[in-house]
């Protein structure tokens, strides 16, 4: 099963810092069921890790509205029961613009890019040498 987020507050640095293993961060604004769909496909359990019932319902509703109705629940408590359950986190390491820098310049060979932006995103410009593969690819 996957665990999207329904989060409609924090930064997606936080679940970057501390998520439930196998959990995959959408936020619950503009496109996310659109995004769920997409990345999820349409026929995944899915487990909220909100223990906020009002965004759980909202999150099933524009969901159901995509195909997307295999929702098995949510986690009660959210994170914070997950951990007081017993259960460990994962995380996922952050680096600065300034360390990335860094890193491409003394290792260039050892360092890909991957841009995950839509085609149409892209004429703000792109890191040089970056693989681009659209997220919903």
């Amino acid at each position: 099963m996957r665990a999207p987020s329904s989060s409609t507050h924090g930064p997606p640095t936080q679940s970057a810092a501390a998520h439930v293993p196998g959990s995959v961060h959408i936020a619950l604004t503009g496109q996310y069921a659109s995004w769920a769909a997409r990345i999820l496909g349409l026929s995944t359990q899915l487990i909220h890790r909100r223990e906020d019932p009002e965004h759980v319902r909202e999150s099933q509703l524009r969901l159901a509205r995509v195909g997307v109705e295999s929702v098995a629940g949510y986690l009660a408590e959210g994170v914070a029961g997950w951990v007081k359950s017993g259960h460990g986190l994962e995380s996922i390491p952050q680096i600065t613009v300034q360390d990335f820098a860094e890193l491409r310049s003394r290792e260039p060979e050892r360092v890909a890019v991957l841009d995950v932006r839509e085609l149409g995103e892209l004429s703000s410009g792109a890191i040089e040498k970056s693989l681009s593969i659209p997220l919903g690819n």
